[in-house]
């Protein structure tokens, strides 16, 4: 999709639960983004999750895969905090729960960073994207290629989850 003339910056991918998202997402950044990468995810747990499968150790999974086979090739990932918003620069892929994203909060990711800094968002558990946070994070980002992921394409509320399904 990335790969032509694509026609919406945000596409859509609906996994059903226990597929394989957080693997997904490991590997969608190869072949497609041209810069840094942003990976979003609504809480804790599955901030961590994500962190375990980028990881340097035994569950990084794009050496489990042989995705990648030397570790000494493995993209640089940081999660971002306040402490280590410095070493922002020497990051490929960055991962952050919504809340560091608040545009309220001093030092959110979005007051430290331009609008072009990253190429490429990935966005997990993506039913939850329609909040204003996520909305204004996307937006703040407006040059990146915004992908997100969800097990549950439907809402109760019946909004839609912008995107080109794909």
């Amino acid at each position: 999709y990335y790969n032509s003339n694509y026609e919406d910056r945000t596409s859509v991918i609906v996994l059903p639960t226990g597929t394989g998202k957080t693997g997904l997402i490991t590997i969608l950044p190869f072949g497609i983004s041209e810069g840094r990468v942003l990976i979003i995810t609504p809480q804790l747990t599955i901030k961590d999750g994500v962190l375990k499968a980028l990881s340097e150790g035994v569950d990084n999974f794009l050496l489990k895969q042989k995705v990648i086979e030397d570790p000494n090739l493995l993209p640089q990932v940081i999660e971002y905090s306040k402490d280590t918003r410095n070493t922002l620069p020497e990051a490929d892929i960055v991962v952050l729960n919504i809340h560091k994203l608040q545009s309220r909060l001093e030092h959110t990711l979005l007051n430290k960073v331009n609008e072009n800094y990253f190429d490429m968002i990935i966005i997990d558990e993506a039913h939850h994207s329609t909040a204003q946070t996520w909305i204004e994070a996307v937006n703040y980002f407006k040059n990146a290629k915004v992908i997100k992921l969800t097990g549950t394409p439907f809402r109760s509320d019946n909004e839609p989850i912008r995107g080109k399904e794909i």
